[in-house]
C-alpha cells in the first residue's frame, strides 16, 4: 500500500470516527474493521511481521485467521506480512524426519579438530552427519550424527582418525530437552 494510500485512509478514519475517541473506538462491525486496519497502520510494520515470525516457528500449522482473532489483528495485514516473509526468504519449508523411527538409534554429537585437509569435504557429505558447523576456532567443527548401530559409529571413528581429524569431545545424546526454540515464544 502506497503512502497516500495510508494517509487516506488515516483521514477518513480520522473524519468518520472523531466522536468515538472520547468513548469507544467503534460501534459496530464495519467500524471495527477500519478501527483495526488504522491501528495496524500506527502499529511497526516489523511488529506485525515478528508476530506471524513467532507464529510459525510456534506452530506452522496454525492459520492465519486463528491467530487474526486471538491478537486482534486484521487478517489482510497477517497475509502481507506472511507474503512479505517469504518473499524475502526467512521462511523456508522443509520435511522433518525423526531418525529413531527409522532405525537411527545412536545419536552423537562431536567436538572435531582438523589436523590436516579433508575434514570439511568428508563431513559435509558423510551420510551419519544431520547437522555440521565450522566454528570460530581454526579447524574446529560441530557434528551432531545419528548411527543405526555401534558398528557405523566405529567406521565413522576410524575415518575420522584416517583424514587426521581430533576428537575433541564426544557426547552421546540420551534426552532431548529442546529444539527449534528460537522465536516459538507468541
Amino acid at each position: 500500500m502506497t503512502e497516500a494510500s495510508w494517509l487516506f485512509l488515516s483521514f477518513l478514519f480520522f473524519l468518520k470516527h472523531f466522536r468515538f475517541f472520547l468513548e469507544k473506538p467503534y460501534k459496530d462491525e464495519q467500524d471495527r474493521w477500519v478501527y483495526q486496519i488504522y491501528v495496524v497502520m500506527c502499529m511497526e510494520r516489523s511488529r506485525v511481521t515478528e508476530i506471524v515470525l513467532r507464529a510459525i516457528r510456534s506452530d506452522s500449522r496454525r492459520s492465519l485467521s486463528e491467530l487474526s482473532r486471538e491478537r486482534d489483528i486484521p487478517l489482510q495485514a497477517l497475509l502481507a506480512a506472511s507474503r512479505n516473509i517469504e518473499k524475502s526468504g526467512v521462511v523456508r519449508y522443509a520435511s522433518l524426519i525423526d531418525p529413531r523411527q527409522i532405525g537411527y538409534s545412536i545419536r552423537v554429537n562431536y567436538l572435531l579438530k582438523e589436523r590436516t585437509g579433508g575434514v570439511r569435504g568428508f563431513l559435509g557429505r558423510h551420510k551419519s552427519i544431520n547437522n555440521c558447523s565450522r566454528l570460530m576456532d581454526e579447524g574446529m567443527f560441530y557434528a551432531e550424527c545419528f548411527f543405526r548401530d555401534m558398528k557405523e559409529l566405529d567406521d565413522f571413528r576410524e575415518a575420522l582418525d584416517e583424514l587426521g581429524a581430533k576428537i575433541v569431545d564426544e557426547a552421546f545424546v540420551t534426552e532431548e530437552l529442546k529444539r527449534e526454540g528460537v522465536m516459538c515464544d507468541l
